[in-house]
């Protein structure tokens, strides 16, 4: 279903209206151009937004997460407390993935039945609007001839009254999607907020200070560089003062 022209078609029925109700010059169709510029909304983006929301696959993203922990476990030689955590954390993302896949095809559902609800919408507008533009006509027909004037007004009223209420309604219809659809956003930015906190202020294990006072280098003509053991370097104070190895 095409809602790309939607948009301008609310536009036009609101600019109609307007037109019509300055005719008119009756309280009630203000309130109904009114209503009408509340009624204002592109469901064609909603449209759009809706099919962003099913493309999303995170399935693909559980993949790449457990195919990253199992290469840091194997080829990384993590172990102990660091990657237990660390898995921990994976597996709750994982089952959290789960649950943001279900609201994000939750999120593009609603925001699918919102766009067909704001379609309808538009096309009560324009009719509306065509309406009013119909009794605006035949307000100044009855200006001119004044025989049925009388009759014509008392049937406007409740032709207005009964226009009121059905576009407040509409309006109550399509107010009542969107707070649908808020609720489901906040529930997906709630549950991407706790995602995040996931991983937050893990630190790798502490490991010691690497020793480098025994490792030396040595050059052999034949064989090039060698490693070779260095003597360790201790200083003791003692009341001589400090003493280094082979000197006295």
């Amino acid at each position: 279903m095409a809602y790309e022209n939607d948009k301008d078609m609310y536009i036009a029925a609101v600019a109609l209206a307007t037109i019509a109700a300055g005719v008119l010059r009756r309280p009630m169709a203000f309130s109904i151009v009114a209503t009408l510029g509340l009624m204002v909304s592109d469901p064609g983006a909603m449209n759009a937004a809706a099919k962003e929301w099913d493309k999303a696959d995170l399935d693909q993203l559980k993949r790449e997460i457990t195919e990253l922990k199992e290469t840091l476990r194997k080829d990384g030689k993590w172990e102990g407390e660091a990657f237990a955590a660390f898995d921990a954390a994976v597996l709750k993302f994982n089952d959290e993935l789960g649950n943001a896949q279900n609201l994000r095809k939750g999120m593009g559902d609603a925001l699918d039945q919102t766009a067909l609800v704001y379609h309808v919408g538009a096309i009560i507008a324009m009719s509306v609007a065509v309406i009013m533009q119909a009794l605006a006509a035949l307000s100044i027909v009855f200006l001119v001839h004044p025989g049925g004037k009388v009759a014509f007004e008392v049937a406007l009223t409740g032709v207005l009254n009964s226009i009121d209420k059905a576009v407040k309604a509409m309006a109550k219809k399509k107010m009542t999607a969107a707070g649908v659809v808020a609720g489901i956003l906040y529930g997906v930015a709630t549950l991407q907020d706790n995602m995040g906190k996931l991983f937050f202020g893990m630190k790798a294990m502490p490991e010691g200070t690497p020793e480098f006072t025994k490792a030396g280098l040595n050059y052999d003509p034949a064989s090039g560089l060698k490693k070779t053991e260095l003597p360790s370097l201790n200083m003791n104070l003692n009341q001589g003062g400090l003493h280094f190895p082979g000197l006295p």
